[in-house]
C-alpha cells in the first residue's frame, strides 16, 4: 500500500511503497484487563520496523533561534519548507539527533514550534515572545512622556494658536461710540482714516447738495456709526465708519411713499450651492459697496451737514439728498429698483418664485442678491468675470472667489469638492447672551414630563427673556438645526 510521509530533518515529501498496516488490537475491553501492564499497550508498526517511531515529532530547522538575536534578519534556505505542526501543548526537541549535532534547547511550543525571526517592517524588528528582546529599552524612556501633574489638570484644554485668517472672513461687527473711538490713541488714527473714505464717498456718489436751510420742510439729523469688524478669533480686519440719518424723524407721504421690499429666500441660496457642488460651477461671492447712494430720492429730505466735516462759513446750512443715504426708510427700495433697471439691461431676469434671483437666458449664470451681498455661480469661471466686468462699470465691487460667510451661514469647504452649512457662531452667541457658555453639554435634548419641571424644579423667569431665547432657537431650528425643532416648539409652550 504506497502511502506518502513528510521527512522531518529534509523537509521532504517521500513515497514509501513497502508499507502495510497492521490492525489496531485495543486488550483493554473489561475492568480486569484494566490492570495489565503499560508494555502491553498496543504499538503501530511496519513489518520491517525494529524501532516504534514518537506519534508526535517536533520540526526544527537546522538554523535554531539563539537568545540573542542579532540585527540583522537570518535568511530562509531555499530548499526548506515550513512543515505542518502537530497539536500539542508539550515543548519536544529532535528525536535521535546526529552524532555531531548538539541538541537544541527547547524553543517553543508545538503550537507554534518554529523560532524563524519575522521579516522588518516599517523600521522595527518583530521579535518573538519566547526570545530575547534585541535590545533593553527601560531606562530608554524620556522624562518628558512621563505625566507628572495631576489629572483634573491633565483635562484642561489647551490654547490652540489660530492660524493666519483671510481678510474676507468677518464674522463679528462691534460697534463702538464716538466718544469711546477717539479715546485710544492708536485707533483714533484707524477711525479718522475711515471717516474720511467715507465722506469721500459721499461727495464723489453726489448724495447731497449743499444749501441754506428750508424754511418749511424739517431737517432730519445724523450721526456717525463705527463698527469694528473682527474674525472669529477676535482679530480687528477693519474700521468702518457710516455716516446715516434719523430715519424715525421722517414722515409718511412727506419724506418716503413706499418701503416694502422683498428680501431674499434661503431656500434659493441652498438650491444654488446643491447646483454648483453637483455641476462642479464656478462660485464668487460679491458686495456692492455703498449701495444705498445709487438710489434715487422720489421725496425731498433735508440732513444736517456731516459732523467735523462743516463747510466754514456755512454751518447752517444742510445737505438736500439726491441720493438715498443709509438710515433713510426708503433708502433699501430704491437701491433695489437702481438694480433691477441694471440688471434687466445685462439681460438677466429675476424668477418667479423669488424675484431676488436672477439668471440668463441660457442658464449659465446664477446671481443671488440679498441687499448688497450677492452670490454667483457660473458655468465656468470666464462667464461670471465677464459679467462682472460689465457691473463694475457701474458699481463698485468686492469679490471673492471662496466664500465663507453668507445669509448668516458659514460654508465650510471640503476637499471633496462639497460643503457644509453650519451656524456655531450663532450658536456661541445665544449662549453668550443666557450666560451658558460655559455650561456643559446633555444627550437628551427635552426632559420627561416637562410640565411637571417648570412647575416644580424651574426657577421664576422673564417671560420677555423666554421669548427671546425661543425666538433664537427657533431661527436655529429652521435653518441648520432641525434636530431641536421638536423642543423649541414644546418650549414655546411657556412663552406666555
Amino acid at each position: 500500500m504506497p502511502c506518502d510521509f513528510l521527512d522531518p530533518q529534509t523537509g521532504k515529501v517521500i513515497v514509501s511503497r513497502d508499507y502495510t498496516t497492521v490492525p489496531f488490537k485495543f486488550d483493554y475491553t473489561t475492568l480486569g484487563s484494566l490492570k495489565k501492564p503499560i508494555e502491553g499497550l498496543p504499538c503501530t508498526t511496519s513489518n520491517n520496523s525494529s524501532l516504534v517511531q514518537p506519534s508526535q515529532v517536533a520540526i526544527i530547522p537546522s538554523w535554531p533561534c539563539k537568545n540573542n538575536i542579532t540585527s540583522t534578519t537570518p535568511t530562509i534556505p531555499d530548499d526548506w519548507s515550513p512543515p505542518t505542526p502537530f497539536p500539542s501543548s508539550e515543548p519536544t526537541t529532535i528525536v535521535n539527533p546526529e552524532p555531531n549535532q548538539t541538541p537544541l534547547e527547547p524553543c517553543a511550543t508545538l503550537s507554534s514550534p518554529y523560532c524563524i525571526p519575522l521579516p522588518q517592517k516599517k523600521g522595527y524588528t518583530y521579535v518573538p515572545r519566547y526570545c530575547n528582546a534585541p535590545k533593553d529599552i527601560n531606562s530608554n524612556i524620556s522624562r518628558d512622556n512621563i505625566i507628572t501633574e495631576p489629572r483634573r489638570q491633565r483635562n484642561t484644554p489647551k490654547v490652540v494658536t489660530p492660524p493666519p485668517a483671510d481678510d474676507g472672513d468677518l464674522y463679528l461687527n462691534e460697534e463702538v461710540l464716538v466718544k469711546q473711538a477717539f479715546q485710544d490713541p492708536n485707533e483714533s488714527k484707524h477711525w479718522k482714516e475711515a471717516m474720511d473714505k467715507e465722506f469721500e464717498f459721499l461727495t464723489s456718489k453726489n448724495t447731497g447738495t449743499l444749501v441754506p436751510p428750508p424754511s418749511t420742510d424739517k431737517v432730519i439729523g445724523g450721526m456717525w456709526w463705527l463698527v469694528r469688524k473682527k474674525n472669529k478669533f477676535g482679530k480687528i480686519l477693519k474700521y468702518k465708519a457710516r455716516w446715516v440719518c434719523f430715519g424715525n424723524h421722517q414722515e409718511h407721504m412727506v419724506n418716503y411713499y413706499d418701503t416694502y421690499i422683498v428680501v431674499t429666500r434661503l431656500e434659493s441660496f441652498k438650491i444654488l450651492l446643491s447646483l454648483m457642488v453637483n455641476r462642479k460651477y464656478s462660485a464668487y461671492q460679491c458686495n456692492v459697496e455703498t449701495a444705498f447712494f445709487y438710489g434715487e430720492m422720489e421725496a425731498p429730505n433735508y440732513i444736517s451737514q456731516v459732523a467735523n466735516y462743516e463747510v466754514a462759513g456755512k454751518d447752517n446750512w444742510v445737505w438736500k439728498l439726491n441720493k438715498s443715504l443709509y438710515g433713510t426708510k426708503q433708502a433699501p427700495r430704491q437701491w433695489k429698483a437702481h438694480l433691477v433697471s441694471t440688471l434687466c439691461k445685462l439681460d438677466l431676469f429675476s424668477a418667479d418664485t423669488d424675484e431676488c434671483l436672477f439668471f440668463n437666458t441660457d442658464r449659465t449664470l446664477f446671481l443671488h442678491i440679498h441687499v448688497e451681498n450677492g452670490f454667483i455661480i457660473g458655468e465656468t469661471a470666464e462667464i461670471i468675470e465677464n459679467f462682472l466686468t460689465q457691473l463694475r462699470k457701474l458699481y463698485s465691487i468686492k469679490t471673492k472667489k471662496k466664500m465663507t460667510q453668507n445669509l448668516g451661514y458659514t460654508l465650510s469647504w471640503q476637499q471633496n469638492g462639497s460643503v457644509i452649512l453650519h451656524q456655531q457662531d450663532f450658536c456661541s452667541k445665544i449662549l453668550e447672551e443666557f450666560n451658558m457658555s460655559s455650561s456643559n453639554s446633555i444627550k437628551n435634548t427635552a426632559p420627561e414630563n416637562i410640565h411637571n419641571v417648570v412647575a416644580q424644579v424651574s426657577p421664576p423667569f422673564s417671560n420677555l427673556t423666554m421669548q427671546k431665547a425661543i425666538g433664537m432657537l427657533n431661527y436655529l431650528a429652521l435653518h441648520t438645526r432641525p434636530d431641536i425643532m421638536f423642543t423649541t416648539n414644546l418650549l414655546s409652550q411657556f412663552t406666555n
